[in-house]
């Protein structure tokens, strides 16, 4: 119960000021979520891209002007994995499509996608897939 007119004047003023303080903070929030999503949507345009030679995590946080904790943290929150495994699901996709398509030795695959070794490639796959990679490439149909 207010008093006044005035007094309900001065009540509505504080609510209006309120609100509006209210709607620059969401909308600084809105624009920094925002921000974060594009800066992790680049970081995985820029990691799918360059899958057979991916850039340093730390070095691409730097690239993107964001610490590497908090870049790992929040492409996590947003991809559901931590970058290197990002990464390494990306190699494995490929990995998958160069054995299904080409007569590429699994030591050429490993070559190409920065695998230690065919052994690593396989082991990966296997582990990935639920099956060696040569078993899936004659049984994959």
């Amino acid at each position: 119960a207010f008093t006044s007119v005035a007094a309900f004047a001065a009540k509505c003023a504080q609510f209006r000021l309120a609100l509006g303080m209210l709607r620059e903070t969401m909308l600084g929030r809105i624009s920094f979520l925002l921000a974060i999503a594009a800066f992790v949507a680049k970081a995985e345009r820029l990691l799918s891209e360059a899958v057979d030679q991916p850039p340093a995590i730390p070095g691409l946080a730097r690239e993107l002007g964001v610490a590497y904790s908090y870049f790992r943290r929040e492409f996590k929150r947003h991809t559901g994995l931590a970058p290197y495994q990002y990464v390494r699901q990306m190699r494995l996709e490929k990995a998958r499509r160069l054995i299904g398509n080409s007569s590429d030795s699994l030591q050429t695959i490993a070559d190409r996608l920065g695998f230690a070794s065919p052994y690593h490639l396989s082991a990966a796959f296997k582990k990935h897939y639920g099956q060696a990679p040569n078993h899936w490439r004659r049984h994959r149909d």
